[in-house]
C-alpha cells in the first residue's frame, strides 16, 4: 500500500469533522469515536478502489 498526501487529508477532515461536532477531548477522540473515524475512512479507501465503469 501506498501513503499519498490525499489519505492524509482525508483522515484530517475526518477528524475535523468531529471536532466541529464537538467529540473530542481534551487530548484525544474517544476509543468508539477513533473507531467511527477509522471506519468512515475505510468505507472511503474501498469506494476508490472500484474501478470505474
Amino acid at each position: 500500500a501506498v501513503w499519498t498526501k490525499y489519505p492524509d487529508q482525508r483522515l484530517i477532515n475526518r477528524m475535523l469533522a468531529q471536532c466541529e461536532k464537538g467529540k473530542k477531548l481534551d487530548n484525544g477522540f474517544k476509543k468508539e469515536l477513533q473507531q467511527e473515524i477509522m471506519e468512515e475512512f475505510n468505507k472511503g479507501t474501498i469506494e476508490e478502489q472500484k474501478p470505474v465503469q
